[in-house]
């Protein structure tokens, strides 16, 4: 995977701007605020996955401007290609010049890697940060696996719904088993995949933690179930 070149177009701070990186490292440096975490940041969107910032679609845009536009030129081991988002009211996605139902559609299209100060927070914060985690890296290597996670949300939504409402409509409770069946299903999918990352994750970082201790320390990574 590489990127042949970065457009922004009023996006945050960045008025204009083509990135052109060089085939080895790139180093971006410069003054606080002048958008460095801005162009990782719009560079990452491309991935499909929301903002590792937690930022709100509409803080992309510019002051003043009414849209914000990003270009990716890159080239996967096939072959060249070139993915646009342009934020507005809602996002609209294109791969090749051909539009796509929504952003989550380039998962698996294109790959990254991010880590900033506020990964930090996985070894200090609760497990929900971790599942956030694992979930963000998995939809990568699996884009099917976004679909599994909405589905699995919207189920949450409507059980947790009638679960509020049924003291007043008993009659709800004949529902509660279909919406119960249907949270084991997406759930026992979501664990498996979890479990699967997490045994490819160890294999890797047992190797590459032991090389930075010195053999000295050895690193295990589990997965807890707690019902």
């Amino acid at each position: 995977m590489k990127i042949n070149s970065v457009t922004l177009n009023d996006f945050r701070n960045i008025s204009d701007m083509i990135l052109l990186p060089h085939d080895e490292v790139n180093v971006i440096f410069g003054q606080n605020a002048q958008g460095k975490t801005n162009i990782l940041e719009a560079i990452w969107l491309f991935t499909g996955c929301k903002s590792f910032r937690g930022s709100k679609d509409s803080e992309f845009i510019k002051f003043n401007s009414e849209f914000s536009k990003i270009s990716l030129d890159f080239t996967d081991k096939v072959r060249n290609k070139k993915a646009e988002i342009i934020i507005s009211d809602k996002k609209k996605a294109f791969l090749n010049g051909v539009e796509k139902k929504g952003t989550t559609e380039l998962i698996g299209e294109f790959y990254s890697v991010i880590f900033s100060p506020s990964h930090l927070a996985l070894i200090k914060d609760g497990p929900n940060v971790r599942r956030k985690f694992l979930d963000t890296a998995i939809c990568q290597l699996k884009p099917k696996y976004a679909k599994t996670l909405s589905d699995y949300k919207k189920v949450i939504l409507q059980r947790n719904s009638i679960l509020k409402d049924i003291q007043y409509h008993s009659e709800l409770l004949d529902l509660l088993d279909t919406w119960d069946e249907q949270l084991i299903k997406y759930s026992t999918l979501i664990i498996k995949d979890r479990i699967k990352y997490i045994n490819l994750l160890t294999e890797k970082s047992e190797e590459i933690y032991s090389g930075i201790s010195d053999n000295r320390e050895k690193l295990s990574l589990k997965y807890f179930l707690r019902f």
